[in-house]
């Protein structure tokens, strides 16, 4: 009952049919062994080869062997696959394909024919290594560092200073590395192999969500890079990673969304089923106006999660829309989450059984692909034409305006 307002109805065949292979694909390979997987903090790597089959990873790449997923069609997949595991949906619908599309929309020509087919058929792991120790929202002033340096007559890169939370750092072939010029402070795109000198990676430990995404610190010691492993085009944040980040911010939007319909169903079932004082938990109203409450926002955060992918498949979306769309998602899941956990109780907690899984993996899902805050300044400074993004005192060291 959590498409209330029979939106999926609205779906054209081949969306559908995209929708039903993904629940598909879920329910038989993810769904029966995640939680093991959850507990160990491990990823399923076996799932990789049925998950290639299924040419569900490439975004919306047209070419390389890539799928050319639209938009709609990609955001089903990352919610039936969210609806099994949100750490394995983030892994298809956004880890892979956005290290794929940085070579795509940044790389040359012979490093796309290089990469992305075997990419697009999981046969090679990439990771997209922006965020630092030191640099989490603020990625535009990266510390991580490149300078020109020759090796045996040819001319390359050294690669130094740190990444954190990388998602697929552990295990990646592929590293989609962000750096800044130390000369004239220029930011740079580089795709770099694994196993290079200097090239060190660790796993996150102690993590309470998304146990089974292998998020890494990775360290870059003089880490020499041939010039033609750099993207020719990027020469800042506009032009690197942020044409990257509209395709997987949407997608961050469906993971929240697919996680929410699965905990409200799990729950619904539950307060039907668990009887107190006399009654089914679902026959007393306080439970009843709860779960209308989850429901309602089910619906509304479902047609808003559709109408963006359209735009977008329209090429007319901006990062604005979509930013609010992602922070609006994930701030509404969360207080949905906290309805859904404490109608449960105790059992709430729970991820064999209950929702415990997706009450903590949402507040990853709340937090990448730019945070709750940056998302909605992102927005703002759309619809006001002013930009929040600078520090308290150098905002207050220019004359305001006088008139609005």
């Amino acid at each position: 009952m959590s498409d209330f307002y029979r939106i999926f109805h609205s779906l054209r065949p081949k969306q559908q049919a995209v929708r039903k292979a993904a629940a598909a694909f879920a329910n038989q390979h993810v769904s029966p062994i995640i939680d093991d997987f959850y507990e160990r903090a491990e990823f399923p790597y076996h799932i990789l080869p049925e998950l290639a089959k299924l040419k569900f990873v490439g975004a919306d790449i047209q070419s390389y062997d890539c799928p050319g997923l639209s938009c709609v069609e990609g955001g089903l997949i990352a919610l039936e696959l969210a609806r099994a595991s949100m750490g394995v949906s983030t892994f298809t619908a956004i880890l892979q394909p956005i290290s794929m599309l940085s070579i795509y929309k940044c790389g040359s020509e012979e490093q796309k024919q290089r990469y992305l087919p075997d990419m697009a058929n999981l046969k090679k792991i990439g990771c997209f290594c922006l965020t630092e120790p030191e640099r989490g929202s603020d990625a535009s002033h990266l510390t991580c560092s490149v300078k020109p340096a020759v090796k045996d007559g040819q001319k390359g890169w050294l690669l130094t200073g740190s990444k954190r939370w990388i998602g697929n750092g552990t295990f990646a072939d592929i590293f989609v590395v962000w750096a800044t010029n130390s000369e004239n402070g220029q930011i740079h795109g580089f795709i770099v192999e694994k196993g290079l000198p200097g090239l060190k990676t660790s796993k996150i430990q102690y993590k309470s969500g998304f146990r089974e995404v292998q998020n890494a610190d990775i360290e870059f010691s003089d880490v020499w890079v041939s010039e033609s492993q750099r993207f020719p085009s990027v020469v800042d944040f506009a032009s690197g990673p942020a044409k990257c980040m509209f395709w997987t911010r949407v997608m961050a939007s469906w993971i929240g969304v697919g996680g929410l319909i699965e905990a409200y169903e799990r729950c619904l079932q539950y307060t039907q089923k668990r009887v107190q004082f006399g009654a089914p938990l679902a026959a007393l109203q306080i439970t009843q106006a709860k779960l209308m409450i989850v429901c309602a926002e089910i619906q509304s955060l479902l047609l808003m999660c559709l109408h963006i992918s359209k735009l977008y498949d329209e090429k007319k979306a901006s990062l604005g829309q979509i930013g609010l769309l992602k922070a609006h998602v994930t701030q509404t899941a969360r207080r949905c989450f906290s309805y859904l956990r404490e109608m449960e109780g105790g059992n709430g907690l729970l991820y064999d059984s209950g929702i415990g899984r997706y009450f903590v993996d949402i507040e990853a899902v709340h937090t990448y692909e730019g945070s709750c805050d940056i998302n909605l300044l992102v927005a703002a400074r759309e619809v006001t034409g002013l930009s929040a993004f600078r520090s308290p005192s150098s905002f207050l060291k220019k004359k305001l305006p006088s008139k609005l």
